[in-house]
């Protein structure tokens, strides 16, 4: 399993927060841009983590800018920042092209990734994600930033969907 839907509302004071936070992010200049949420971001963050069962490690406000394809990557970073590192992302539209694709990568010849395994869209609806595995956003058709806000969490797709799939029922 690589990734499943949730569902998670947000409301429109929240999702304008979260947008202009989240288009205006300059640095890194980077294909894909995040800005981890301080502590007091997590704070009012907490209405909308809440609706999911397991509270995230760390969330972060994440932009592809328009017309751009980040660099396929495995989210690997989080041991050097001083946090546990992330297996898995709930990815919540904020504002997402319905052209702009999250993508599933395989390793090519000499360690390239160019083919692409699966294509999926979250511009209709919050999706848990594994990130362990190469990944990338294809944002190069959409005429605005892709803005997302982006869950993190240390358990594997299969433990959460069990405890979420637990809830539901």
């Amino acid at each position: 399993m690589r990734y499943f839907d949730v569902d998670i509302k947000v409301s429109n004071k929240d999702l304008q927060w979260m947008f202009d936070l989240g288009d205006n992010i300059t640095e890194p200049d980077w294909t894909i841009r995040p800005h981890k949420l301080t502590a007091e971001e997590m704070q009012r963050i907490t209405p909308i983590s809440g609706q999911f069962p397991v509270k995230p490690e760390y969330a972060a406000i994440i932009m592809v800018p328009a017309g751009t394809v980040c660099k396929t990557h495995v989210d690997d970073k989080a041991n050097e920042a001083g946090v546990r590192q992330r297996v898995t992302a709930i990815n919540i539209p904020i504002r997402v092209h319905e052209k702009s694709v999250f993508q599933y990568m395989e390793k090519e010849e000499l360690g390239v990734y160019n083919k692409v395994i699966e294509e999926l869209t979250i511009h209709d609806g919050a999706k848990c994600w594994r990130v362990d595995i190469p990944h990338r956003v294809d944002n190069s058709q959409s005429a605005y930033n892709r803005v997302v806000l982006s869950l993190s969490y240390c358990q594997t797709i299969e433990q959460l969907y069990e405890i979420y799939r637990r809830t539901k029922s």
